[in-house]
């Protein structure tokens, strides 16, 4: 699942979910194997913060140094 459809979405899973043309229990599902693998909440605007900047900075996400 996309980080960026539930920060879109204002973290409301049910939209991000719609946005994606998935099932909101799909969503949920994801964002639980994101916690379980990262640690991070992505319901939590810290941890989604966080998950984001990490995207950004991650070279193999595709950013360039101008996007950075």
């Amino acid at each position: 699942m996309r980080c960026l459809a539930v920060s879109a979405a204002d973290l409301n899973v049910t939209a991000a979910a719609e946005r994606l043309f998935i099932h909101t229990n799909t969503a949920r599902y994801r964002l639980t194997k994101i916690a379980d693998r990262t640690g991070c909440d992505l319901r939590r605007i810290d941890d989604l913060l966080e998950v984001l900047l990490a995207i950004k900075l991650d070279p193999r996400t595709g950013a360039t140094p101008s996007q950075r």
